[in-house]
């Protein structure tokens, strides 16, 4: 999978706007990963996660309070939890 991030960025530069080197999007991906499944996930009562890479959301997991965590896509899931299949 590509890092869905760097595309926003070409966009951003190809508007006008600064670019943000590679190696600083992949850290601050992996960091908002690990938050989101090591810290926030846990805390929440209820949540979505998505991917919408191209275009449309599709449902990769979801928890609620009587369900606790369900994965819908194992594939997706799997590489958002291994953050170094993502490459720039």
């Amino acid at each position: 999978m590509t890092l869905p991030a760097r595309f926003s960025v070409a966009q951003r530069v190809s508007d006008g706007g600064h670019d943000i080197p590679r190696d600083v999007i992949v850290r601050l991906y992996r960091a908002g990963l690990r938050n989101l499944l090591e810290l926030y996930l846990p805390l929440a009562d209820t949540a979505e996660i998505c991917d919408n890479s191209d275009g449309s959301a599709l449902l990769v997991a979801s928890k609620t309070r009587r369900t606790g965590l369900v994965i819908h896509d194992r594939l997706r899931w799997a590489q958002l939890e291994d953050g170094n299949r993502w490459r720039t």
